[in-house]
């Protein structure tokens, strides 16, 4: 008992620590920005500077998301308590089409998902579909189709989202929905994602008292 509590209080210590972190870091964050776009203005005939200063507002940006996705990860392992309501998937569905002609106009999604109504906490939801829908985005062959789809399963209303990519092994299928983790190919940072889109979809799910599964096979990658 004593051993467990110990790691258990580890955890806890941890957990907290890169939530003080993520918090410190939004400060200097905002700052350093905000610094280099006046750079910026006060030079603006030097190409040279310019091109500089864009490429440390991006670096910003990039931070900032990670802070971001960090806070929003914390929130999850809080035990949060799930605003529970029934809505009609099709509340959903409408939300994806939308994102989809503002953000992901130039990708070939299609959108297919059996009318229902179910329980659940629809902001939640409309966050782990969308980390899943952009994990595909970032993961795809060029130009090739990805499918979102929503079927009933039972008791349980499945989301799943399929893309063609490199095939995922057996050992990365158990690492892939840690926080952090990252297939050095499939997961580089050049790809844009930090490992930890699929965390938060995972937590999210366990929420709910649901689950994440994933299936690779000829070159199709299925998360749902």
């Amino acid at each position: 008992k004593k051993s467990i509590s110990k790691l258990q209080q580890d955890v806890e210590r941890r957990k907290r620590l890169i939530r003080d972190i993520s918090h410190e870091l939004k400060t200097p964050i905002t700052t350093v920005s905000g610094y280099t776009e006046t750079i910026q203005l006060l030079v603006p005939d030097n190409p040279k500077v310019q091109r500089y200063c864009d490429i440390m507002i991006e670096e910003c940006d990039v931070i900032n998301n990670l802070v971001q996705e960090l806070l929003y990860m914390s929130k999850l392992e809080a035990d949060i308590e799930c605003k529970m309501e029934k809505f009609p998937v099709d509340e959903l569905k409408d939300n994806i089409l939308s994102r989809m002609e503002n953000e992901f106009s130039g990708e070939n999604i299609t959108v297919d998902m059996y009318p229902a109504e179910i329980v659940a906490d629809i902001n939640l939801m409309k966050r782990a579909l969308m980390n899943f829908i952009t994990n595909a985005i970032k993961h795809h062959n060029k130009d090739s189709e990805i499918q979102v789809r929503g079927y009933i399963e039972g008791e349980h209303y499945v989301f799943a989202v399929t893309n063609e990519g490199k095939e995922i092994t057996d050992e990365q299928k158990e690492l892939i929905w840690d926080v952090f983790y990252k297939n050095d190919e499939a997961r580089s940072r050049s790809a844009g994602g930090h490992g930890i889109g699929l965390a938060i979809v995972k937590r999210i799910a366990e929420l709910h008292g649901g689950e994440v599964d994933l299936t690779s096979e000829s070159g199709k990658n299925t998360f749902c």
